[in-house]
């Protein structure tokens, strides 16, 4: 039916054609840009959003023969106008083709038609099916190439703006852009499709491989069946159950779920001290109270690797099973705090649950523990720490400002990721000044990073150097959300590149581990709060070359810059070197670092033995920012 339907529409619109040029047809409508509703050419504004008629939406005499265009590659296409029939606004804006965009469509993936979804190749210009033009909002929705769009804003300047107005700001346009669907689905009588949100592969109930799926139709819940014999239909409840869910995450974190759903900065408390690392019990509960009274959202995750499922279970808690925290107190000495199982199906069943003995009278007028039929209980800090494993804050405070920039992240840098902010006295910045604060090297997909900052200007720069991943076709998108108390102005710049190399010479000198070698080889080393490792190698020499050969073949989980775990450099007279720049490779695993050094000194730069050249292997132009020796200064 539906291939019969289409086939229908695409002999109409040929028999249209054909009229048209033979002058028997002619428009008799005008489409409104806003609502796509089709007008008598009687009216001056649109009989269903009312907007006002532009003279751009006016077609032209039909003084030529329109000759009708077939479907052409990109490539062939030089010009927007294909017909003299109305079109959309979308169509009227259309613009000749570069060859910039020609080359970028080239490089993205197919389009879905935003009249029957039927996916069409990259460089089709009408739908093969219905025979709709392209549209402007369709290109721009589906996925492009993202350097022209990291390019299009990186000139951009941001102003802060207080978070609540921000929220407010697009609140409005959320409910304008709602009345607008509510009204045209009235006066149209029609049930709205979205046709910006088409369905992918992972979508319920669609299957790609099946050639008779290719034209796809959203099912509203009444609509849906289980595929089941029994051929029930979907039902919407209020009061939903984890047992109602037909597809759910396998896994995740709040911590991911706050970051989405709010954008505000979150950050993890871990209570779990890790090796070789001092924990304080005592700041940490100042932490959790600071936080709570600043009304911050937080969730706790329950669990500890030695533990098993049937001893959570008898203490009335579910291993690996996110918590959230509704109250932390200091009552009479005791830190007490209130979690709540979203589940609402168990509760805590030790010291301070609601049956406990513990309770005096006066504690429960105070704290009321009467709520564990609905997953809700009281629990001690002490047995919070035996059997909880980390906290999630989300730092929401509405009365802050708030400012975004779009960047990206080169291709071989994909989750590793290190924030640090330098202190500058000069615009455009060519040189960073002192270091001011600088965060854990993790990897993670969003790292925070906290400080106290006095006015001035600043450079912020996030790197990452995990290139474990080099198959993308395109750089990784990557924001910086800047939040503060204070207005605060930000403009993305281009820098030359060996601010890069600047930048982590000056992390690595402040915040590592120094070491003399002679008199005149300096060593600086860093791999603490760094998920690997940095080797900088200073010549203070005047005379002669210093030659380094560093081997980090027995490591483990650990990838280098320099797609070789075996490096030597020849670093000249009164210069230092970034040579290793280790990264972790999968977060999820532990891994190990260590490496084997030799030094000696040449009075010419040639590694000889070592390799040819000066470096090996050979620092490339992607690489010569951070790799490149550079003057002591």
């Amino acid at each position: 039916i539906i291939s019969m339907k289409h086939s229908v529409v695409t002999a109409c619109q040929i028999l249209i054609k054909k009229l048209q040029k033979q002058g028997i047809f002619k428009t008799e409508f005008w489409l409104c840009p806003r609502c796509n509703f089709k007008n008598s050419m009687t009216l001056n504004s649109c009989a269903s959003c009312r907007k006002i008629r532009t003279t751009t939406h006016v077609p032209k005499p039909n003084t030529k023969v329109p000759v009708p265009v077939p479907i052409k590659p990109i490539e062939k296409i030089t010009t927007s106008k294909i017909s003299s029939e109305p079109v959309s606004v979308h169509r009227e804006i259309r613009k000749s083709i570069t060859s910039q965009e020609v080359n970028l469509r080239k490089k993205q993936k197919n389009w879905h038609c935003s009249r029957c979804m039927y996916e069409n190749v990259y460089n089709a210009e009408q739908c093969v099916v219905c025979n709709r033009y392209r549209t402007v909002a369709t290109r721009t929705k589906m996925k492009k190439n993202r350097k022209a769009l990291i390019r299009a804003s990186a000139t951009n300047r941001r102003q802060s703006q207080l978070i609540d107005v921000l929220r407010q700001i697009e609140e409005k346009e959320a409910i304008k852009d709602l009345e607008l669907v509510l009204e045209h689905c009235r006066t149209e009588n029609k049930l709205y499709v979205d046709d910006s949100f088409p369905p992918t592969s992972k979508s319920l109930y669609y299957d790609p491989n099946k050639p008779n799926q290719r034209i796809v139709q959203w099912l509203r819940p009444q609509e849906i069946r289980l595929r089941t014999q029994l051929d029930i239909n979907w039902t919407v409840f209020r009061t939903m159950l984890p047992t109602d869910i037909s597809q759910a995450l396998e896994s995740g974190r709040t911590l991911e779920g706050m970051s989405i759903l709010t954008g505000a900065p979150c950050e993890s408390l871990h209570l779990t001290p890790k090796e070789n690392e001092e924990f304080d019990i005592d700041l940490t509960w100042t932490k959790l109270l600071s936080y709570h009274s600043s009304g911050f959202l937080m969730g706790i995750s329950c669990g500890k690797r030695e533990a098993t499922e049937q001893q959570y279970e008898d203490i009335g808690l579910q291993l690996h099973h996110a918590y959230s925290i509704l109250d932390v107190k200091d009552v009479h000495g005791l830190h007490m705090m209130r979690l709540r199982n979203p589940w609402g199906c168990s509760s805590w069943k030790g010291d301070w649950s609601d049956s406990s003995p513990k309770w005096t009278e006066e504690l429960k007028n105070e704290l009321l523990p009467h709520e564990s039929s609905s997953g809700i209980f009281w629990i001690c800090f002490d047995d919070v720490l035996k059997y909880f494993d980390c906290v999630d804050i989300c730092k929401i405070r509405p009365e802050w400002n708030e400012v975004r920039l779009l960047g990206s992240l080169p291709t071989y840098a994909l989750n590793e990721q290190l924030n640090s902010v330098f202190r500058v006295s000069s615009y455009p910045v060519t040189k960073l000044g002192s270091l001011v604060q600088i965060s854990k090297c993790e990897v993670r997909s969003a790292i925070s990073l906290n400080c106290m900052l006095e006015a001035g200007s600043y450079a912020v720069i996030y790197t990452a150097f995990n290139h474990w991943n080099r198959s993308l076709p395109h750089d990784p998108i990557s924001v910086l959300a800047v939040h503060s108390s204070k207005s605060s102005f930000i403009e993305q710049i281009s820098i030359p590149n060996c601010v890069l190399g600047d930048a982590i010479i000056n992390i690595v000198i402040s915040k590592g581990r120094k070491e003399s070698i002679d008199q005149y080889i300096v060593q600086y080393t860093l791999s603490s709060d760094w998920a690997g490792l940095i080797i900088i190698i200073e010549n203070r020499n005047s005379t002669k070359w210093v030659q380094a050969k560093v081997d980090c073949r027995k490591n483990n989980n650990i990838v280098s810059t320099r797609d070789n775990l075996i490096t030597a450099d020849s670093i000249p007279p009164m210069h230092r070197q970034v040579v290793v720049v280790l990264s972790q490779l999968d977060g999820s695993q532990s891994f190990s670092r260590s490496y084997m050094l030799e030094l000696r000194f040449r009075g010419f730069p040639d590694l000889y033995d070592w390799g040819r050249g000066s470096h090996y292997p050979p620092i490339d132009k992607r690489l010569e920012g951070l790799h490149i020796p550079r003057i002591i200064g």
